[in-house]
């Protein structure tokens, strides 16, 4: 009896020969567009999902915008469900199953950050924008629309709309200005507002203020007049104060070293010089231990001197930075390998001096004036600016430069956020940092109408903008349409008719009277404290413009394959599995049927004819193959032969691909037939671009098709040898057989009034 192997070797020429005539078939049946590792999509259908993916996070995102917008709750990993108004918050936690609508969605999300690290707000009104940008982009490029061409119209009428609104700003001073614009932020709540106008009072434009979670029911703010930075002492031991834990010194020395300290020899001349002078010693280094550490603690102890060591703020260079910081505020030097003297060569004029420190565990603040001259101060604080305004400056960088010209310029404010639970402390948190956000670009930027007014009003400047061609004038006018948008939704989340507003703030001249959706009445929005930062508007226009426009111009999309073991197992009900690797099957099952001593002549029997009707079927698709490929080569061979009509085919063909519309769709838009003449043809054009002007907050998509159709037909007559422009006023009469253009027509311009029989598209 044959053993399994040799069984398959025996049959193996027969697996062959069946998965062989069926792998052309098989390869050619496989349409869809899949490599090893990666699935792409194309044209419209790519562009669709792409859209309904911004749909559907953009859907998620509007709900909150306004002061009456809505929460959305988060599910989390751990812990209680999230709990946001914060547009950017929910755009970051929108995951969707299908990979290209997720595409679309992390686009989405990208504006949203980006906004958000920009401005600090306006992440909502960026992603309304961006879906209605894009919306109207998809249906514009699917009817033919040129899509660089739109790109360029959408962003000319960008560049108007934000010099416009940049000639129209004004700038906030006072208090209640800073309140009105954290208010607005918070969404209407006025506490946030005035917190922040407070802190923002006390510690001036170039403070920092800084949010984090408290520990009571009541929201707190802490204003720190002076350098404080985050590192606590070295010891407890150090502590003066037993009762609040914390280390108090007034008027102390102050040793500042780049290096560690480790033996009693460096810091043994500060200690004899504080003796001396009788006042407390603060040691700042890198890090102080062993025998140093040990002799500072026992003169504590003992109390023969007042004394205490914390470490060095900061990491590497900035850490270098922030100690000539405090030489600079404190009259002292930095002891570092770049100074001449040594520490065990210390002198007391070496050493720095301030008003007061006070240490806990956690941070260290000086306050009062030190020793360092006025002067000083005020050319280090000017150096620490230039280095902020320069464009080569990394985000990162400009944070902690911003941070060291607060603590020597101005101070530092902390705004700890009460609430009953951590949900409400969260929620409110998230507010905060969108208000302060807010109110620090106001203060830069300068201010707005709120409420979306300020884009409602720059409509009138798109009214004088023309575009080079129809395509850029569809791109201007679909941020025509997509600036209104965050003012209808902003309405309809308040629950009001958002057509019925924009047409009234539309119909006013004054750059200032606008909706107030929180109280729902009409009026100066700046009297009313409805404010919006300048940055946060435009911030939010350009980078909605600049994403969608060229999500609109995208040709092709790409994302990782999906798991081929993915479906059910075993080729059951699931995935579908090639039909080479159904004969390969076949054969096999045909081998161990025919070698088993248990399988009679009734299996061998049916295993033998599903294995000869396999090989029956992939030889009929080998032969359709081959007579379909003869076909096409006969086909050329005639079309060549017949000369100019192949050439016609062709053109007609290559025409239809680049339009994506025949002849006779095009004439069915224009509702005409082959038979009419140019003066119907120039008449019903004329009626249906005007009765397909776009309405308010409308689609260009049916006039963008009547264009397309009027192109349509001249490409075709082009092609044909009659180059006939619709709008051209004394075309020459068509030769035989020019299309829809019949011989003798003389009319060339039409009426406004609608031809018989016409019909909107």
């Amino acid at each position: 009896m044959l053993s399994f192997s040799r069984a398959l070797k025996a049959k193996a020429p027969l697996a062959r020969q069946a998965s062989a005539a069926i792998a052309m078939p098989s390869r050619l049946a496989n349409t869809r567009l899949y490599s090893s590792h990666k699935e792409i999509n194309f044209g419209i259908e790519g562009r669709a999902k792409l859209l309904k993916g911004v749909e559907v996070l953009a859907k998620a995102v509007a709900v909150t915008l306004g002061p009456k917008g809505r929460h959305v709750l988060i599910a989390q990993p751990y812990g209680t469900p999230k709990i946001t108004k914060d547009g950017v918050t929910v755009a970051k936690s929108i995951t969707l199953e299908d990979p290209f609508e997720n595409l679309g969605a992390k686009l989405i999300q990208d504006v949203a950050n980006k906004t958000n690290e920009t401005a600090g707000d306006g992440t909502t009104t960026a992603t309304v924008l961006t879906r209605a940008i894009f919306a109207e982009g998809v249906k514009n490029v699917a009817a033919g629309c040129n899509p660089m061409d739109l790109r360029k119209g959408v962003q000319m009428a960008v560049d108007a709309v934000v010099e416009f609104l940049r000639e129209n700003k004004r700038e906030i001073t006072t208090t209640q200005e800073i309140a009105q614009v954290g208010t607005i932020s918070a969404n209407g709540d006025k506490a946030i507002g005035n917190l922040l106008a407070q802190a923002m009072e006390k510690v001036g434009k170039e403070g920092v203020i800084t949010v984090k979670d408290g520990k009571t029911t009541e929201d707190e703010l802490e204003i720190t007049e002076g350098m404080r930075f985050d590192r606590g002492y070295i010891s407890p031991y150090f502590v003066t104060d037993t009762k609040t834990q914390k280390v108090e010194f007034e008027k102390p020395l102050i040793l500042l070293s780049e290096k560690k300290i480790s033996i009693l020899q460096d810091i043994l001349p500060a200690l004899e010089a504080a003796a001396t002078q009788r006042r407390p010693l603060l040691i700042i280094a890198e890090d102080i231990d062993g025998e140093a550490l040990a002799a500072t603690i026992l003169n504590k102890l003992r109390g023969q001197l007042q004394v205490a060591a914390v470490k060095a703020p900061g990491f590497g260079d900035n850490r270098k930075s922030i100690l000539g910081d405090l030489a600079t505020l404190t009259g002292g030097v930095v002891f570092s390998d770049e100074l001449d003297v040594k520490l065990e060569r210390l002198t007391p004029d070496l050493l720095g001096t301030i008003g007061s420190i006070s240490i806990t565990k956690e941070d260290t603040i000086l306050n009062g004036t030190g020793a360092g001259s006025n002067e000083a101060i005020a050319q280090r604080c000017e150096q620490l600016r230039s280095l902020i305004a320069d464009p080569s400056t990394s985000d990162y960088e400009r944070e902690k430069l911003e941070e060291r010209l607060a603590r020597l310029s101005s101070g530092v404010a902390i705004i700890r956020v009460g609430g009953q639970s951590e949900v409400e402390v969260g929620e409110k948190k998230d507010r905060i940092v969108d208000a302060l956000n807010a109110t620090k670009c106001a203060v830069d930027s300068g201010v707005l109408p709120g409420g979306g007014t300020a884009l409602l009003k720059s409509l009138k400047v798109l009214d004088t903008l023309k575009g080079d061609n129809f395509d850029q004038q569809l791109g201007i006018n679909i941020i025509r349409s997509a600036i209104q948008v965050p003012s209808k939704t902003i309405v309809s989340n308040a629950g009001g008719e958002g057509a019925v507003v924009i047409a009234k703030i539309v119909e006013n001249d004054n750059f200032q009277y606008g909706y107030d959706a929180s109280t729902g009445e009409y009026g100066d929005m700046y009297a009313r404290g409805v404010l919006d930062p300048f940055k946060v508007v435009v911030t939010g226009l350009k980078d909605a413009a600049g994403v969608a426009s060229l999500l609109s111009t995208s040709e092709a999309m790409i994302v990782d394959a999906p798991s081929s073991d993915k479906g059910a197992m075993g080729g059951m009900g699931g995935s579908v599995i090639p039909i080479d690797m159904h004969l390969g099957n076949i054969a096999f099952i045909h081998c161990a049927l025919s070698h088993s001593p248990t399988t009679g002549t009734a299996g061998r029997v049916i295993a033998q004819i599903i294995v000869m009707g396999s090989q029956i079927v992939g030889k009929a698709f080998m032969e359709a193959y081959r007579q379909a490929a003869a076909n096409a080569a006969k086909n050329g061979g005639h079309h060549a032969k017949n000369g100019s009509g192949g050439s016609k085919a062709a053109a007609a063909d290559a025409v239809t691909r680049k339009t994506g519309m025949t002849v006779d769709e095009a004439m069915n838009i224009l509702n005409i037939t082959k038979e009419a003449d140019l003066a119907k043809i120039v008449k019903n054009y004329q009626h249906l671009l005007k009765v397909n002007d776009k309405a308010v907050g409308g689609s260009f998509y049916l006039q963008s098709k009547v264009v397309r159709a009027k192109e349509r037909l001249e490409m075709e007559w082009a092609a044909e040898g009659n180059p006939i422009k619709i709008e051209s006023e004394t075309p020459a009469a068509p030769a035989e057989g020019a299309g829809a253009a019949t011989k003798g027509s003389k009319s060339t311009s039409a009426s406004s009034s609608q031809p018989s029989g016409d019909k909107q598209a």
